[in-house]
């Protein structure tokens, strides 16, 4: 997961043995909520999720922190998400982290081998570009959301074509107020 985390330091008075067996971690898929946001977010509790732990028998690692899971999702939705990762010890929260962004079931995403010249945060702010009407109010209010900004304008409508094709032929052209700009 790419959050940062909080670093504290505890004397070693404050350590205690622990039962392994009482850590466990839980995944919830949730929106991104980092700007810009796609007009058509999906809601995340619509989306069917489950997470199953997977017994690792390889040795890569021992709880409470190495886990694997198989994870189902069913009735997808548009839009950004993330999956959020929660490590408890009894009922006592001791980390939490999100994941990177992403998208379900994007053939454009998928196929094209540039989008891995790309970070997700970078993929999601093109996207979110490709799929403004009022570009310019998009570039003002984003120019300096990410260091290469400017780059990542240049690049969206080569990345992401067809949405551009999708919004024009709908005769619906949606204008960035409905991207969640701030005012």
């Amino acid at each position: 997961f790419t959050s940062h985390p909080t670093v504290k330091c505890y004397p070693n008075s404050c350590f205690r043995p622990t039962d392994v067996s009482k850590f466990h971690i839980t995944l919830a898929l949730v929106p991104d909520e980092e700007e810009p946001r796609i007009f058509k977010q999906g809601n995340a509790q619509t989306v069917q999720f489950s997470a199953q732990q997977i017994k690792c028998k390889h040795g890569w690692g021992a709880p409470p922190l190495s886990y694997f899971f198989e994870i189902h999702f069913q009735m997808r939705t548009e839009g950004w998400f993330r999956l959020q990762s929660t490590i408890m010890y009894e009922d006592m929260i001791i980390a939490q982290g999100l994941s990177s962004t992403f998208m379900f079931n994007n053939p454009r995403m998928r196929k094209l081998h540039e989008h891995k010249l790309y970070t997700p945060k970078e993929l999601k702010f093109m996207h979110t570009f490709s799929h403004c009407s009022d570009k310019n109010a998009f570039m003002l209010q984003y120019r300096y959301l990410l260091s290469n900004s400017s780059t990542l304008f240049q690049v969206a409508e080569n990345l992401f074509p067809k949405s551009q094709r999708l919004i024009k032929s709908a005769g619906c052209i949606p204008g960035c107020n409905e991207l969640k700009l701030r005012t």
